[in-house]
């Protein structure tokens, strides 16, 4: 374990063991070691480094005491390591949650902003074509000014001059356009019932003779 995993217990050490006799970078990681896991076999694996520390002390190693309240001290920082290191991960989660939050809410407004826009654009596009059409089949323009290309005499209404107008004009040729379609599709489909009695009379006259044939050949 890492010293930025347990800084309190690293802080402590850091005073402790040289009060005791020890050098801090040789025998620290000892303790941290014993952190991983938790449960009685750390406290068993904390009592045997300690032990190993107090035989290693030239200064402490007969006092029993101070070893024991070395121990409890360590476990006390431990405890505050580990009370930081939750405390951490849950203001990193909420970080986390607020920030995916933030982000959602944003998505979500700028999908609201873009939809109008392209709903408006897109009705622009639609109505800017459909007039063009209309304008391009019956010569319309908007806002004609009076004396515009009219010669003398010639009728106001000789074209349409409004949006009316036109969609009448429009519905008209589409009308006239349906009935000539139709009028062609019902020539044809008496043409098809000509040829195809014409077709049916030619194959009973040709049975027909070579029936007289057969009639002959007996």
């Amino acid at each position: 374990m890492s010293e930025e995993e347990y800084p309190n217990l690293s802080k402590f050490l850091q005073e402790a063991l040289p009060s005791l006799g020890l050098d801090n970078d040789t025998y620290c990681p000892y303790v941290l070691g014993t952190t991983e896991g938790g449960g009685e076999d750390s406290e068993e694996e904390l009592e045997q480094v300690v032990q190993l520390l107090q035989a290693s002390s030239e200064s402490h190693g007969d006092d029993d005491a101070v070893w024991e309240e070395l121990i409890q001290n360590i476990q006390k920082q431990l405890k505050l390591d580990i009370e930081w290191k939750q405390a951490k991960h849950t203001e990193q989660v909420e970080f986390q949650k607020a920030k995916l939050e933030d982000q959602l809410q944003q998505a979500k407004l700028e999908q609201q902003q873009q939809a109008p826009k392209e709903k408006k654009s897109n009705n622009s596009s639609v109505d800017d074509a459909t007039k063009k059409a209309l304008m391009n089949r019956f010569g319309y323009e908007e806002d004609v000014p009076s004396g515009g290309g009219q010669t003398e005499g010639q009728e106001d209404d000789a074209a349409p001059k409004s949006n009316k107008q036109v969609a009448a004009a429009a519905n008209l040729e589409r009308a006239r356009e349906l009935r000539s379609q139709k009028k062609q599709t019902k020539k044809e489909e008496q043409q098809k019932t000509k040829d195809a009695k014409a077709s049916k009379a030619q194959l009973k006259e040709e049975r027909r003779k070579r029936a007289q044939k057969g009639e002959r050949r007996r």
